[in-house]
């Protein structure tokens, strides 16, 4: 890549992990909060890629910098807001949590069962893929986010061992017939006019995934598919 060729220096811009949740709401942050981010680095092994195997490379951060908007309000909102804290009252913020979870499978055609992946509260989205065990680990001669479909030849979501709630979806990937599954990928868009972005050909191709909203009345793009009955 002629971007980072014979150690040049570069620039990336991105947006802060989806882990750190209060910057994934549409709420303002009020002035004078003081705020502390740690920011931890993979190993090197797991976000380069390279066709040697044997010359180790790594990333030095020479710089980095936190861009944060800010917004001037008016001072009738400004005096509401003094009025809320200068009582007993908080401000508060909604949060939405995104949670990984692995499990491992063995190599040779089997049947696995998960082991509960959920208690209690459902989340809205269940997105599921799968990835090499060299990759996950980290490799500096794979690509950890190369998502593929490893011949899968059905995948079926159970809640509370219902099968009736959500049906299994089948796949013949070595045909290419995969259309269910690469149909729920839109179930995580927030309007059916909005795009993810993945072509049919890059679903086989390093982008395989299937994703399932559990609370299905929440959602009104919700394939009729996940309603049928086993």
């Amino acid at each position: 890549m002629d971007l980072t060729s014979k150690s040049k220096e570069f620039e990336c811009i991105a947006p802060i992990n989806e882990a750190i949740f209060i910057f994934k709401q549409q709420r303002y942050i009020p002035g004078s909060v003081n705020m502390l981010l740690t920011l931890r680095r993979n190993d090197p092994s797991f976000y380069l890629d390279s066709a040697s195997s044997t010359i180790k490379y790594k990333i030095v951060v020479l710089e980095a910098i936190f861009y944060l908007k800010r917004h001037v309000l008016s001072p009738d909102v400004l005096a509401y807001h003094q009025k809320i804290l200068a009582g007993s009252n908080k401000l508060q913020y909604p949060m939405r949590q995104s949670l990984t979870g692995a499990f491992a499978i063995a190599r040779g055609p089997q049947t696995h069962l998960s082991e509960v992946l959920f208690r209690n509260k459902l989340p809205k989205f269940c997105v599921l893929t799968f990835v090499s065990s060299e990759s996950f680990l980290g490799k500096q001669t794979t690509n950890s986010f190369n998502f593929q479909d490893f011949n899968v030849s059905s995948i079926q979501f159970s809640i509370d061992r219902d099968k009736t709630v959500y049906s299994h979806l089948d796949f013949n990937c070595s045909q290419q017939l995969c259309l269910m599954g690469y149909h729920t990928l839109s179930n995580a868009l927030p309007s059916q006019e909005s795009e993810h972005g993945i072509s049919r050909s890059d679903y086989l191709n390093g982008s395989f995934a299937v994703c399932i909203p559990l609370m299905p009345n929440n959602h009104e793009s919700l394939p009729h598919y996940n309603k049928k009955a086993v």
